[in-house]
């Protein structure tokens, strides 16, 4: 039996490695055998297997020893959870460097930051040194890369075909995750009776259908980079933090916000993932899935959307255009409805909706209004909302197609779009493998 110290899940540093010593010193985690035969077969020899990127490794026992916390801060001259947290420490050198005339680029700035890319581009800038360099296309085994490439790396992964990017930063076997999602005003309520008004439950019209814009439509979207960083499972930024908190409020009139609950599946993601909390592999495992089934559903819900436009029969190339060109002439935002995903209700007169429907600004001519499936559309809303602690936007929805096609898009750098990747290595100041 492998010790109950080396159960599965435990962090170890490998020592006493004669055949590869440069694997002395590295953490790793312990990790189940993958069937009967392979658990007895570790059993009989005295060995455990032990994650390593790109390929697991079996290794004898006394080569293991139980590895202390990680450390954070042994890269960089700031922990990066207290640079995006907006830490008191991290401001006031800033600061400090402003007054001395000195360049630390968007250091003290960071944690105000609102788009999911800018905090992205500016934490890559920073680690860099002023360096972003081009992109490549997210690789079918990401999660293994993240998962079990040791030492203290940090990845930006580009969602760009759900208009998203997400840092995950993995030091000695334990990983952070940092976000930021634009803050949005509520959506608009055409037609809502008083009553459904004041609960928070309004209602649009569509053709007949009655389609329930919920709570969340009501309620201040996204949140900064620092309340990120700094949220709790109490659904409140911590005392520690130093910027705003989350702007999850439902608006009631001109000079009155109270705060709105959020949907529990909302709540549960920025209790996982939110907060500078550390993660065990198996936690870090979820939100790599979370990450392939996005993808996966983005591409499936793109080929329905083009179905709907002008450019149906034409290449993918050209529907992608036709969204990019309605997102350029927007004024507005395109509303989603229902804004989360649930059972649409019906009232006297009208049919229960069984679609999703995105609708283009009022003054938006001609309009583009879409509809999807709700089985679908919901899956996709729920997916979203559990990694990023918020429901897509109509925006977001666009987007599906404007990268439509994405697999064949290069920028002028050479980089790649849609789907994509950066690993910067802080410890050995290395950008990409």
């Amino acid at each position: 039996m492998v010790e109950a110290r080396f159960e599965p899940g435990t962090r170890v540093t490998l020592q006493g490695l004669a055949a590869r010593p440069e694997l002395n010193g590295e953490v790793v985690v312990v990790l189940a055998p993958a069937s009967a035969e392979e658990t007895a077969q570790l059993e009989a020899t005295g060995r455990a297997k032990v994650s390593h990127y790109p390929k697991a490794l079996s290794l004898r026992l006394q080569s293991l020893e139980l590895a202390p916390p990680p450390d954070w801060s042994r890269s960089l001259p700031f922990r990066i959870s207290d640079i995006v947290r907006g830490a008191p420490s991290v401001l006031e050198v800033a600061q400090a460097a402003v007054v001395a005339g000195e360049d630390l680029g968007a250091l003290g700035r960071i944690h105000e930051l609102q788009g999911a890319e800018d905090l992205a581009e500016a934490l890559w800038a920073f680690c860099g040194r002023g360096e972003v360099g081009p992109a490549k296309e997210l690789p079918d085994d990401f999660a293994e890369l993240v998962l079990d490439t040791p030492g203290h790396w940090l990845y930006w992964i580009g969602l760009e075909q759900v208009s998203h990017h997400v840092i995950v930063e993995a030091c000695d076997c334990t990983w952070r995750i940092y976000q930021a999602t634009a803050p949005r005003r509520p959506q608009p309520v055409a037609k809502a009776d008083e009553k459904a008004l004041a609960t928070g439950k309004g209602f649009e019209e569509f053709g007949g259908v009655l389609l329930e814009s919920g709570g969340a439509g009501r309620r201040r979207r996204g949140y900064r980079a620092g309340a990120w960083a700094s949220w709790e499972a109490s659904g409140a930024p911590s005392a520690s933090s130093s910027g705003p908190p989350p702007p999850d409020v439902v608006e009631l009139d001109k000079d009155k916000e109270v705060p709105e609950e959020l949907p529990e599946e909302l709540l549960v993601a920025r209790a996982r993932w939110a907060g500078g909390r550390e993660l065990t592999r198996e936690e870090a495992a979820i939100f790599m899935r979370l990450i392939a089934d996005l993808k996966e559903q983005a591409r499936n819900l793109a080929l329905k959307l083009k179905d709907q436009t002008p450019c149906s029969k034409e290449a993918d190339e050209v529907a992608a255009e036709w969204a990019r060109l309605k997102l350029e002439a927007a004024s507005g935002d395109f509303t989603v409805m229902p804004s989360r995903p649930g059972s649409p209700r019906s009232g006297p007169g009208y049919a229960e909706a069984s679609d999703l429907w995105l609708f283009s600004p009022p003054d938006m001519k001609p309009t583009c209004d879409l509809s999807l499936p709700t089985t679908a559309g919901f899956a996709f809303m729920r997916t979203f909302g559990q990694l990023v602690g918020e429901y897509p936007d109509g925006r977001c929805f666009l987007a599906l197609l404007e990268f439509l096609g994405w697999e064949s898009l290069e920028r002028e750098d050479g980089g790649r779009v849609g789907w994509t990747l950066r690993a910067r290595d802080l410890r050995g100041g290395s950008q990409q493998r």
